[in-house]
């Protein structure tokens, strides 16, 4: 029984429910189950008022892990705002336990003060210990004792209940504090944005003019702002936190950088590969075109040979010097007619660099018929070299 118990407490498709009967006939229990108390607190499909009134009292740090708090804050970013109007001491309870879950709501801390608390036995019967406070990205504020703590919405929100005019030491330090705030909320700082991912737009703009890159990799970057700077920069786009968001978003606009940037794209893509599966790469591409060759000189196997000493070499099973002479070969003037086609493969075969060897393979299908660059061929064989490329980085990276 407690097996089925612990198995439904875990399904995230059990019903709230559900899940607060598990937990009422656990409480019933004379030894109440730990584990399926535990994984109710975890269950995204628990009821809120479940998780805050009951659960995150008793278990604070089993609530922090539930999944419930990414999702309610992508459906509603003023969440943590909402409870500021109501009773709270659940939830806080819960960031209290865990900084990654401050973090998420919070931003990162950006100043932490030591606040002078009087130490008046009239009014407090014996000394109270320091205090302190953290002041985070988001403008929320962070007071902690020893056994206490307490969230507030920004700087003027804590000072309203926390500092008393009576006392200079407090005064002075609030007017210190004051420094690094603007408006009640932390000052806005590079480090701030890049560190809050719920960051606003107004604030990514602001990031944007002082770090175009740091924007860019931002997960909350605005789309209009991530394109502007995908085009200029379109390998640090793909490594960016908003890529696959905005490439599933707008698939086409990927598209027309490929087709832009497929010089620029290839090549970084060729350098992130080991030196072997560079050459195996190359050679790949030359082998695709190679029949624009053979068709023109069909008895001259120099570009086919020098192709295979390339895969050769790659593998370790044939010397430097036999690849490169090989190459020399390949690119002798003797290939080079009035048929470009058959000219760019040669070129291709011939050349030392995979980037360049894929390059002139792909300009090998650009010429038609009366000899006349075609573009539109051309970019469908980089955006193919692109693809498969892609794939030679997954195998050498073990990804999937």
């Amino acid at each position: 029984m407690s097996n089925r118990k612990l198995q439904q407490a875990q399904n995230p498709n059990t019903s709230p429910k559900t899940l607060r009967r598990l937990y009422e006939d656990c409480l019933r229990e004379k030894a109440p189950s730990e584990d399926v108390i535990d994984a109710i607190a975890m269950n995204p499909n628990t009821a809120m008022d479940l998780l805050l009134d009951e659960l995150a009292f008793d278990r604070p740090a089993d609530v922090a892990k539930n999944p419930i708090w990414a999702l309610v804050s992508l459906e509603n970013p003023a969440f943590w705002e909402d409870l500021a109007g109501r009773e709270r001491q659940g939830f806080e309870r819960v960031l209290h336990a865990d900084a990654a879950l401050r973090a998420f709501f919070f931003g990162a801390p950006l100043h932490t003060y030591s606040a002078p608390w009087p130490e008046d036995p009239e009014i407090f019967g014996r000394a109270e210990p320091q205090h302190q406070v953290i002041v985070y990205a988001n403008g929320w504020v962070e007071a902690k004792w020893p056994r206490e703590y307490a969230y507030f919405r920004d700087w003027k929100g804590f000072t309203r209940e926390h500092v008393w005019p009576e006392y200079r030491d407090w005064n002075e330090w609030n007017r210190l504090c004051k420094e690094d705030t603007v408006g009640g909320r932390a000052k806005r700082t590079k480090e701030s944005v890049i560190a809050d991912p719920l960051a606003s737009a107004k604030d990514l703009e602001w990031l944007y003019k002082q770090d175009s890159l740091a924007a860019l990799n931002h997960p909350n970057c605005p789309p209009s702002i991530w394109w502007n700077l995908a085009v200029n920069y379109p390998w640090e786009a793909m490594q960016s936190a908003a890529f696959d968001l905005m490439t599933l978003e707008s698939p086409d606009a990927w598209m027309d950088v490929l087709r832009e940037k497929n010089a620029t794209l290839i090549k970084l893509l060729i350098e992130a590969l080991p030196k072997k599966s560079q050459h195996l790469f190359a050679a790949e591409c030359i082998q695709r075109v190679l029949p624009l060759f053979e068709r023109v000189y069909p008895k001259d196997k120099r570009p086919r040979e020098a192709i295979r000493a390339r895969q050769l070499f790659a593998q370790g099973q044939l010397p430097e010097a036999e690849w490169r002479a090989a190459m020399e070969s390949a690119w002798n003037l003797e290939n080079m007619s009035a048929d470009l086609n058959a000219t760019e493969v040669a070129f291709a075969a011939g050349s030392e660099v995979p980037d360049v060897a894929a390059w002139n393979a792909a300009r090998a299908v650009a010429w038609d018929a009366e000899q006349r660059w075609d573009a539109v061929p051309f970019t469908a064989e980089r955006l193919w070299q692109w693809q498969r490329g892609q794939e030679y980085l997954r195998r050498a990276t073990g990804a999937p």
